[in-house]
């Protein structure tokens, strides 16, 4: 039902056909965190071949494919931390983007213990990433609570800690009230993304489009607003 949700809330919205204006050519491009993207869209953090490919592709297939096929198109790609993953299949991830990509993508980390989550920290820095964050909204999902493997759901506190654990700027990820993306504010966060993890989390949420006019409302001009949720074509 989340992930119909997400549908819906896009499929509700029209569009204004206009025809009579001094627009003679489109400028898509966006700035972001020092950068200029050819278009303000990135791609989606997946995580690495062995979970969403069946270990069919290499890590470092994989890594290039969704690095550089964003690179291809002006933007940036996001490279996700597997929650199965040890800490040295994250570096190989992180080697590619340095030695291929001069660190030019952003890295989202599964919200694993405050240490755990440091040392991934450690290795963005030293590959030089734009940004790191964090999908918070993947603790609630069953899958992760695998044996030897701890998520948690994060306090106002350990977000802070988080902020403050580098100087790259630091995004959260799982927003859908403006509550929350208040507080992600008032921790430090530079970036939120407003998700529903796809409608994998918790069922029966609002779409996405549904509560990100509020967030925005609240929050734009103080942070990045990212969303994401049924992103398929050009129109959503």
């Amino acid at each position: 039902a989340a992930f119909r949700a997400n549908l819906e809330a896009l499929a509700r919205l029209r569009f204004n056909l206009r025809t009579v204006h001094e627009a003679k050519s489109a400028d898509t491009s966006v700035e972001l965190f020092g950068l200029t993207l050819a278009l303000p869209i990135l791609g989606a953090p997946m995580t690495g071949s062995t979970y969403n490919m069946g270990g069919k592709m290499t890590e470092e297939d994989y890594i290039n494919a969704i690095l550089g096929g964003c690179r291809a198109a002006g933007t940036l790609g996001l490279a996700a931390d597997g929650i199965g993953d040890p800490v040295e299949t994250f570096k190989r991830r992180m080697d590619v983007l340095k030695a291929a990509y001069n660190g030019k993508g952003i890295a989202i980390l599964k919200p694993r213990t405050q240490e755990e989550v440091i040392k991934r920290v450690r290795l963005m820095e030293e590959a030089g990433a734009v940004a790191f964050g964090m999908d918070v909204d993947s603790a609630g999902r069953a899958a992760r609570a695998l044996p030897g493997q701890t998520v948690e759901p994060k306090t106002f506190a350990q977000i802070r800690e988080l902020s403050r654990a580098s100087s790259l700027p630091f995004i959260v990820k799982g927003i859908m009230t403006v509550e929350e993306a208040q507080r992600a504010v008032d921790a430090g966060a530079k970036g939120i993304v407003v998700s529903n993890h796809g409608g994998r989390v918790l069922d029966y949420t609002p779409g996405v489009a549904e509560v990100l006019p509020a967030i925005a409302d609240k929050v734009k001009g103080h942070t990045v607003i990212f969303a994401d949720g049924a992103v398929r074509r050009g129109t959503d």
